[in-house]
């Protein structure tokens, strides 16, 4: 096998395995929602050769360096558009800020 196909060969193996973990993009984010899922989700997929490190490629990739692997991971396993941290803070701004507020206000 060329060095080439087989420096991809991993993120193929992605691109495949991953759409079997989860059955839609509900469960992904349930257990993305949650740190002590998200670490064993994370934990899981590093033994199966997919580190952070392998995450993070695949997000320079598809053009996701300024989004959470939860994007990236939704990109390969739905398809889905990777939102930038920026883009969703910005989508976001009015229940953050209210949720901020009532905290100042009740403590």
């Amino acid at each position: 096998m060329p060095a080439g196909v087989w420096r991809h060969a991993p993120r193929a193996r992605l691109f495949r395995d991953l759409p079997e973990l989860f059955k839609d993009e509900d469960e992904l984010r349930r257990l993305w929602g949650r740190p002590d899922t998200r670490k064993k989700l994370l934990e899981g997929l590093e033994e199966k050769g997919y580190g952070r490190q392998e995450l993070a490629d695949v997000g320079k990739l598809i053009e996701a360096e300024h989004s959470d692997l939860y994007d990236v991971l939704a990109y390969i396993a739905f398809n889905m558009a990777p939102v930038s941290r920026a883009e969703r803070v910005d989508a976001h701004k009015a229940r953050i800020f209210h949720g901020h507020h009532r905290l100042l206000l009740f403590g």
